[in-house]
């Protein structure tokens, strides 16, 4: 009997911890636990990009220049066009329109939004190369692991 007592208490107290689900969070910081790592696993609003086996949050210049995504969160850059090269630096661009309110014709006004980034290494885009340029999130830039060129197009006739 108490032998089934305890199998029963057992599955009873499963049952109610699946139910309340996991402890909420503290809104009380604790002093003795270490500061968190950098995202490893960003939390995207769209699916990720898998790049060397990581995946990275879909993000946007004008997102990394703001540092909207955090410090240290994996993001891609999806077809920005590279418009100036040096030997430590890369920029990249988009054109970016402004959001248009329902009922209105849009599309008229266009904005360039560039990123500078640094690079080290000899395999750098090249000028026009269109990528996808994948990095990890520092304040307002973006220090890239890699990239896909998925085109050419100079931004001045794209």
């Amino acid at each position: 009997m108490l032998r089934r007592l305890s199998l029963f208490l057992t599955a009873a107290s499963a049952v109610a911890l699946m139910a309340l689900g996991p402890p909420a969070a503290s809104a009380t910081p604790a002093t003795s636990l270490p500061s968190p790592a950098p995202t490893t696993t960003a939390v995207c609003a769209f699916p990720t990009v898998r790049f060397n086996g990581a995946a990275y949050c879909p993000a946007t210049i004008v997102g990394v220049r703001g540092t909207s995504y955090g410090i240290g969160t994996r993001v891609v850059l999806k077809g920005v066009t590279v418009t100036a090269v040096t030997p430590s630096k890369v920029t990249v661009a988009v054109w970016t329109s402004p959001p248009c309110p329902p009922g209105k014709f849009c599309g008229q006004l266009l904005t360039l939004e560039s990123l500078t980034v640094s690079w080290t290494g000899t395999s750098r885009p090249g000028y026009g190369d269109v990528l996808d340029l994948f990095g990890r999130t520092i304040t307002a830039s973006i220090t890239p692991v890699g990239y896909v060129k998925t085109g050419y197009c100079p931004i001045d006739w794209c």
